[in-house]
């Protein structure tokens, strides 16, 4: 389990490393591999999941030492259209304060059960994004 970010900068006077010492250790040592970070999150009450966001705030750590990756995709499902205004706005305004390239954002409504997405239009766009990720 992670805790969120306590604000401390402790990370910005050693080299990224964060006070805290939890499994957010195990995503650091994968974000400092990766090629390209995809942000997905189901849509419960007009923004992202808060793991999601708890991962977020404590990848400002990331910000004094730069991150591997430089581009990025956010997918999104929720009950409901028109509920993703919020989770795409902080979205953007995370790649554009940190120069990532923005590969798509796909919003995905009406999934309101298990495997809803497999009957999904939205799916193909899903599948051509992992495609040209490769």
């Amino acid at each position: 389990m992670h805790q969120g970010c306590l604000g401390c900068k402790y990370c910005w006077s050693h080299q990224g490393e964060c006070v805290q010492k939890d499994d957010m250790e195990q995503v650091w040592t994968h974000l400092k591999e990766a090629d390209i970070m995809i942000f997905a999150s189901p849509i419960y009450w007009f923004d992202m999941t808060a793991q999601l966001k708890t991962v977020i705030d404590r990848m400002y750590a990331g910000g004094s030492t730069g991150f591997h990756f430089h581009q990025t995709a956010l997918l999104l499902d929720a009950g409901a259209d028109h509920v993703f205004d919020a989770a795409i706005s902080q979205y953007k305004a995370m790649t554009s304060y940190l120069k990532w390239e923005d590969l798509g954002i796909i919003c995905v409504p009406n999934m309101e059960n298990k495997g809803s997405m497999k009957e999904s239009s939205k799916l193909g766009e899903v599948i051509q994004l992992a495609k040209s990720i490769k």
